[in-house]
């Protein structure tokens, strides 16, 4: 082969072994790029996601926390209607616990929905009760402390009402002791215990 010839040749595939190096290397380069792109893209979200679901379960927990605060203060409410008259500010704290339940419901995992519900029930019963029964009860500490302290009128009442529960099981509920069969009975019960409620009561 002429020298010349062989140099060209020779110069050719050194060209071309070049050119072909760096279409290759550059193909490398673009799937290496798209494999580092979706992994950074997977990363994001990955990271995305969690933080969806730590925000959510935050959400979760700080609502039902203070749904928990808002029936432990109904609840507080409730019972200090059997001592003041502080029924506007029972409503208020009802209808607070109304509104913490509502959102409750909504953020509550499956599992605890029925507890959830139940809470709300037994609070429920324990607010009208008081509501209902409160001002009697306070009524009637009144009428034995100022009886206890000798006023004639008061110990005149109180042995009209002690008879009325006497008689009790003779009289129609509409006409009857309001007290019987309730859970304030056995607080009378307790509180007084020379009342007449303790023959009946089964607390």
């Amino acid at each position: 082969m002429d020298a010349s010839v062989a140099s060209a040749v020779i110069g050719a595939v050194a060209v071309g072994g070049t050119a072909l190096g760096t279409v290759l290397g550059g193909w490398v380069q673009a799937r290496g790029g798209q494999a580092q792109a979706r992994a950074a893209q997977e990363a994001a979200r990955i990271a995305a996601d969690s933080a969806h679901h730590q925000a959510v379960y935050e959400r979760r927990w700080t609502v039902l926390a203070a749904y928990l605060r808002a029936a432990s203060e109904c609840m507080e409410a409730a019972d200090r209607l059997y001592t003041t008259d502080s029924l506007p500010d029972a409503r208020r704290h009802w209808h607070a616990l109304t509104l913490a339940h509502a959102e409750a419901e909504l953020a509550a995992p499956t599992v605890l929905l029925a507890p959830v519900d139940e809470l709300r029930k037994v609070v429920g019963r324990m607010y009208w009760t008081a509501q209902r029964f409160a001002p009697a009860e306070r009524a009637w500490k009144e009428l034995v402390r100022r009886a206890k302290e000798g006023e004639t009128a008061a110990v005149r009442a109180r042995e009209a009402v002690e008879r009325l529960w006497e008689n009790a099981d003779q009289v129609p509920p509409r006409n009857g002791n309001p007290l019987r069969s309730t859970p304030v009975r056995g607080a009378l019960s307790k509180t007084f215990p020379d009342s007449p409620t303790n023959r009946w009561c089964s607390c």
